[in-house]
């Protein structure tokens, strides 16, 4: 990254857009604490995490959802057991078993839940994905490439899906994508090029 300065609205979707190679992924990733920036600062909902100590880390990143564009899932679980998987470490004050599955319902893989990941398609492990990304009832939803792998229709299943989640639990949610009819259906777009900010 190179200068790069922006201010997320709350509730709001922001598409990253670029070419491979453009900074997409990194800028998710310090926003996200999976890598630290040399310099500047980022600050989300008023924690400034690039002074965050790293025990403090994992506390922050339990606010965040992920989804990646290969999805990430375990091969040996269950799609139940790889929404709940984000959880294992932590004392939670709700039954985790009834939130996931209400997750995979609302995801719409109701009586899915004992299939493993090679058992579903694409578009379903995405699906398991997004349900995974949402266990901790995240506030900021990061989303890398989440239609890269998919056909058209799938693809357009899981932006409605995102949006829909979006309005129905008010997050935000910054997305980078290389497609540009993905980026035109959210609220806001930002390009980038060669680790920089392009208007």
């Amino acid at each position: 990254m190179d200068g790069v300065s922006a201010e997320i609205e709350p509730g709001s979707t922001v598409a990253l857009i670029g070419s491979s190679g453009s900074g997409k992924s990194t800028l998710l990733h310090v926003i996200g604490a999976i890598e630290t920036a040399t310099s500047g600062t980022v600050t989300v909902n008023d924690i400034e995490i690039t002074k965050l100590r790293p025990r403090a880390l994992p506390s922050y990143r339990r606010g965040i959802g992920f989804v990646f564009q290969r999805y990430h899932l375990l091969p040996a679980l269950t799609a139940l057991d790889n929404v709940l998987a984000p959880l294992l470490p932590y004392r939670v004050a709700f039954d985790r078993v009834t939130r996931a599955r209400e997750l995979l319902a609302e995801v719409g893989l109701a009586g899915r839940e004992n299939a493993l990941p090679a058992q579903l398609s694409g578009g379903q492990q995405q699906r398991v994905a997004v349900a995974r990304a949402l266990i901790g009832e995240p506030d900021l939803l990061l989303a890398d490439e989440p239609t890269g792998n998919l056909d058209s229709a799938n693809g357009t299943q899981i932006l409605d899906l995102l949006l829909r989640l979006r309005d129905e639990r008010a997050m935000t949610i910054l997305m980078a994508t290389h497609d540009q009819q993905i980026a035109d259906r959210c609220d806001r777009i930002i390009r980038l090029a060669d680790g920089k900010i392009i208007r």
